[in-house]
């Protein structure tokens, strides 16, 4: 505060807000989201391998049992673009359990190898290397052949249609839930309920 009794500077530079939440409200949304966390995460875990390719579209599509949805090959790792589709138990190359003596590693494509495998190939994934070597030839190709035709036309074959959109959106919004508005103003006996759910899925992870 200056001389004339002006605070502005206090005003521009140390502005005071009370915040919305008490620390009693904190703890409950916290117990609660992790409540949600650990049953998204348990019903993935029991998910393991129960995914399978949905032959209901001409394209290849894959339903997703944890989060239960089907999508097609563009919204998955480009590994199971290629044609060698991911084992996910099995090394990729020798086609032997990816856990057994020797180290291994997925990679970010969705293919597995041992890391002798993975050196014997050069240090890449040569499923994926092929894929997008063969893909950057073709759109060259393309290109080209436009280029020749004289014309500034898109042809049939340069138009990745996809036939499956419209149905695979329909799939998609009927799995959208509706939002839930929650009232924070809880009563105990709610904060007790939640905190002792918590504390039961905390111990019963170990039986997952």
């Amino acid at each position: 505060m200056d001389s004339h009794c002006h605070d502005q500077f206090k005003q521009t530079f140390q502005n005071f807000k009370k915040y919305s939440y008490t620390q009693s409200s904190l703890e409950y949304l916290i117990q609660k989201t992790s409540i949600f966390l650990l049953n998204y995460f348990k019903k993935i875990y029991l998910s393991k391998g129960v995914g399978y390719q949905d032959t209901n579209f001409k394209s290849f599509h894959y339903h997703l049992a944890a989060l239960d949805i089907t999508v097609s090959t563009k919204q998955l790792p480009c590994g199971y673009s290629t044609k060698k589709i991911p084992s996910l138990i099995n090394c990729d190359l020798c086609d032997t359990l990816l856990q057994n003596q020797y180290e291994a590693e997925v990679l970010i494509c969705g293919h597995g190898y041992h890391i002798i495998c993975y050196n014997a190939m050069e240090g890449r994934c040569k499923y994926c290397y092929d894929y997008y070597e063969t893909g950057i030839k073709n759109n060259v190709k393309s290109f080209i052949n436009r280029l020749e035709k004289g014309a500034n036309i898109l042809t049939e074959d340069d138009i990745d249609i996809d036939e499956d959109n419209e149905n695979e959106n329909n799939n998609n919004n009927n799995n959208n839930d509706d939002d839930e508005v929650e009232n924070l103003n809880l009563v105990l006996s709610e904060k007790d309920k939640i905190e002792q759910e918590f504390t039961d899925k905390l111990v019963n992870v170990l039986n997952w």
